[in-house]
């Protein structure tokens, strides 16, 4: 085949040795799989043995087979990919050149084809062809599409979508941890938070500043939406250059703002979390690649407080100091970026400078606070005990790869649609995305866009790897949504350049299908409470019109919007919390961390919820702090999360049977049981 010829067919080979190493990678796995031990899994004995229960520790599931197939499609279906492009594309020029060439490239003083800072050829185009909409549209655009969700009817005082359990359990990790930190806790030292310290820090300084309720806690997780939106923008952009990224950045943003978990008042569901895996990697990329255009030009180099470089280390340190699962992504897009733009040592200098100054900010009073060495063991616990099976559940195997405690494959396939799609689809568009970054990520020296397609696809890897601890539908959406919508319009921006000018309206019009797809779904309806689920407790408490939702008027609350069940339980409590002598100590069990915050009582514990004291040394450490603090009432919740119908027995045996040699019943409320210290 002449070099045209094999130009040409390069994409197509690429395409069959992606299914073909899918086909591949199937057959390894389950080899892979099937001649492991029998018997139970190491991890799962290393689970018992420390007393961890979830509902794969009890069944004999092992979670450890779940990243190993990860790994062999991380590797198998992307390198053959490679393997059957570099066989035939007979240069290292983009693979996925579709069409005609453009014509009428300038030429260099050395005679080659000038190169712009979108990595394509410039092209001198007539003046009249070449004319678009103003830059500023798409920023437009975006600003149109934050204001669109900041002014989400409910979300700052509507009911929670995830119920009760919602308001009391998951806001109240945030809610309690700020609770806390007022009554004279210390973060990690004497405080079991499961996320960074920037997740909570920056939320205590807000609120001091605009006040102490829930409803300004939800103004911030807004906010962090919102950065969320403006992160995914900008990671696009900063991987397509300045003619196609904002458009594409553009997209991305608008289809997070109709797909993504944005209705969560949650701090932990921010849209802001996932995303800050793919910042550092992207803004090295452009920061490497504005470098190198810079240097070819012979332009001076920036003053170094103003070089941008600057910005990469910081970013990354925020990623790694806001949740524990975010730093090894941003990391790994990192490594992946500087293998792509190849910076100088002066440019990893700075960015290391950036990380230094953001760390030392944080960590250098966390130290003097004694909250270090806590911080560490925080880091170590929330990223090996999910691999052991705390609060886990077998990933959706709608392929037939995983094998239960009995050694079935199969046992476990995805049970709805929604969940079939987020299973599937993030793994195949990441193993996409590094399959296409292979096949070209530089030409003649420059980073082009498929360098950008594998930093993203090299991040959203390692991110995606967070979903194998609790594989509900939740978490492979959380952690699946971003990277998967990153990819398809990178991918699509890719596509608009290289196709011809006649197909070009073509690539929006498969960007709008994508996001109705993705929309029809109907993910969001799956995640919430179910109403008939509600209606049927608020019939059993006899509540006329259960749905209906009514304001609490509570200084902590801020005029929040509840449903009428967890109104009447929350004033109950409240009220009665309120009538105890402000000595007594209050212990709220097992998981209702936010009556903390709204009774403005003091923690007894270092852990927020019971369950986060998940092996039995934690559970022995509670019990000890608990005879240190005597709580002398308990209100053990009668409506609460049972994680997967585990009986709090089971689940935390030893607190549980503190608890019932300690505590004896005074008073049955509505949504919990008041309960006084035996003396």
């Amino acid at each position: 085949m002449t070099p045209e010829q094999r130009q040409r067919y390069a994409p197509l080979a690429a395409a069959v040795g992606g299914i073909g190493g899918f086909f591949l990678w199937l057959a390894v796995t389950s080899a892979v799989l099937a001649a492991r031990v029998e018997g139970i899994a190491p991890a799962v004995a290393e689970a018992r043995e420390l007393g961890l229960v979830s509902f794969t520790v009890i069944s004999g599931y092992d979670k450890a087979q779940e990243p190993l197939a990860w790994l062999l499609g991380c590797l198998i279906v992307p390198l053959s990919m490679w393997v059957l492009w570099a066989a035939v594309h007979p240069t290292q020029d983009p693979a996925f050149r579709v069409g005609r060439r453009r014509k009428g490239p300038r030429r260099a003083e050395d005679g080659a084809a000038e190169t712009d800072e979108d990595g394509d050829k410039a092209e001198d185009a007539p003046a009249d062809r070449r004319r678009g909409p103003p830059v500023w549209v798409p920023w437009a655009g975006l600003g149109g599409t934050l204001a669109a969700v900041a002014l989400r009817p409910g979300f700052l005082r509507g009911p929670s979508p995830w119920g009760s359990f919602g308001l009391l359990g998951e806001e109240g990790v945030y809610l309690g941890t700020i609770q806390a930190l007022r009554t004279g806790r210390t973060l990690y030292a004497d405080l079991e938070f499961p996320y960074g310290p920037l997740m909570i820090y920056p939320l205590d300084l807000w609120m001091q500043i605009a006040g102490d309720s829930v409803v300004v806690a939800r103004s911030w997780v807004l906010l962090l939406h919102l950065l969320g939106l403006v992160g995914a923008a900008l990671t696009v952009r900063w991987m397509l250059g300045p003619k196609v990224g904002p458009w594409a950045g553009l997209g991305t943003a608008m289809i997070l703002a109709i797909i993504a978990p944005l209705f969560l008042p949650n701090l932990n569901a921010a849209l802001l979390r996932p995303v800050l895996a793919l910042l550092p990697g992207a803004a090295l990329f452009a920061a490497g690649r504005s470098a190198w255009f810079r240097r070819r030009d012979g332009q001076p180099e920036p003053r170094p407080w103003r070089d941008p470089i600057l910005g990469v280390g910081a970013l990354a340190a925020v990623a790694a100091l806001f949740s524990f699962e975010i730093g090894p992504a941003a990391a790994g897009g990192l490594i992946v970026a500087a293998l792509v733009v190849r910076p100088s040592g002066r440019d990893l200098g700075m960015a290391a400078a950036g990380g230094v100054i953001v760390g030392l900010i944080v960590l250098v009073p966390m130290a003097f606070a004694g909250a270090l060495a806590g911080l560490i063991d925080q880091m170590g616990t929330m990223l090996t005990l999910p691999t052991l099976g705390y609060q886990a559940l077998p990933y959706p195997d709608a392929l037939g790869l995983f094998r239960d405690g009995n050694g079935a494959v199969g046992a476990y396939p995805p049970e709805e649609s929604a969940t079939a799609l987020w299973s599937t689809l993030p793994p195949l568009m990441i193993w996409l995305g590094l399959g296409i970054g292979l096949c070209g990520p530089r030409r003649a020296g420059v980073p082009t866009a498929f360098g950008g397609v594998l930093i993203i696809a090299a991040a959203s890897a390692v991110l995606f790897r967070a979903s194998f601890g609790r594989s509900d539908l939740y978490h492979l959406w959380f952690y699946g949504a971003v990277p998967s919508i990153a990819l398809v319009c990178v991918l699509l921006g890719v596509l608009w350049d290289v196709v011809r000018s006649e197909w070009r309206p073509l690539v929006p019009c498969l960007a709008m299908i994508i996001a109705i797809g993705f929309a029809a779904i109907g993910t969001e309806t799956q995640v919430r409470f179910p109403d008939d689920e509600e209606t049927r407790l608020g019939a059993a408490a006899g509540i006329d019109n259960p749905l209906v939702p009514v304001r609490l008027r509570h200084p902590r609350l801020g005029n929040l919007e509840v449903l009428p069940r967890l109104a009447r339980e929350i004033e109950s409590i409240a009220n009665r919390t309120a009538a105890l002598p402000l000595d007594d100590g209050v212990w709220f069990y097992p998981s209702e961390a936010t009556y903390y915050f709204i009774t403005g009582r003091p923690l007894p514990t270092r852990f927020l919820w019971a369950y986060d004291a998940a092996t039995l040394q934690m559970q022995d450490a509670a019990i000890v702090e608990l005879e240190q603090t005597r709580p002398r009432w308990l209100f053990r919740s009668s409506d609460t999360f049972p994680i997967d119908h585990i009986p709090q027995s089971r689940l935390v045996p030893r607190l549980d049977s503190y608890l019932k040699a300690n505590y004896r019943p005074v008073e049955v409320l509505p949504g919990a049981t008041l309960m006084e210290r035996i003396e």
